[in-house]
């Protein structure tokens, strides 16, 4: 139930100026968001699973679908 808030405070690490100690996988995290975003603007189906996920409708568990983490995939090498 935490999961997905607190999942979200983590992005306070993209700023320089935030202390303590940034996760191991940081970067990992922030490129596979950055490229879901990318995503979701393009297809409205994802636009709509990261609007429930965001609005805690649907556990941040949805976005480990295997289909989707290899279109997210495809997208963050396009970049």
């Amino acid at each position: 139930m935490i999961e997905t808030p607190w999942s979200v405070a983590i992005l306070d690490f993209a700023f320089p100026d935030t202390r303590e100690q940034r996760p191991a996988d940081f970067e990992t995290t922030l490129k596979f968001g950055i490229a879901l975003t990318q995503l979701a603007a393009e297809d409205p189906d994802v636009h709509k699973l990261t609007a429930e996920v965001q609005n805690l409708l649907r556990p941040r568990t949805v976005y480990r679908d295997p289909t989707l983490v290899q279109r997210v995939l495809a997208k963050k090498a396009e970049a």
